[in-house]
């Protein structure tokens, strides 16, 4: 797998828990109380939740795109969607704006998803089957 591949189906993943857990934050338009505030479990539930849509969808589409081993694709990308479900969503949440939010973790996700890619392929590279 490239690292391209990583860094985007990362920098995908990032913006959306960003969107998402961002868009928890926010009250309703006329609403006097603000909401209820989200523990960091939930923001982390919700957060994987997202990430492993995304990622799945991701998957999905490269394998329609460019024909690869499945099994090695789908490893790499739920571990890069565990890592920024669990790492960014708390983040996410934190932030007030849900622009910053999506902006800051779509950068942090692409670098997750370059040092996932770094630490799990080393130089190997998914090799289409020949046959």
């Amino acid at each position: 797998m490239s690292n391209k591949m990583c860094v985007r189906l990362g920098a995908y993943a990032g913006a959306f828990v960003g969107l998402l857990v961002a868009f928890l934050h926010l009250s309703p338009c006329c609403a006097s109380p603000p909401g209820p505030a989200l523990s960091v479990l939930d923001c982390i539930v919700a957060g994987l939740i997202v990430a492993v849509i995304v990622v799945l969808f991701g998957v999905a589409f490269v394998m329609i795109v460019r024909p690869m081993p499945l099994l090695p694709l789908l490893g790499v990308a739920l571990s890069i969607a565990l890592i920024i479900g669990v790492l960014l969503s708390p983040l996410a949440y934190w932030i007030a704006n849900a622009a910053l939010a999506v902006l800051v973790c779509g950068i942090l996700g692409a670098l997750i998803g370059w040092l996932v890619c770094w630490l799990l392929c080393r130089g190997r590279t998914l090799v289409l089957e020949k046959g």
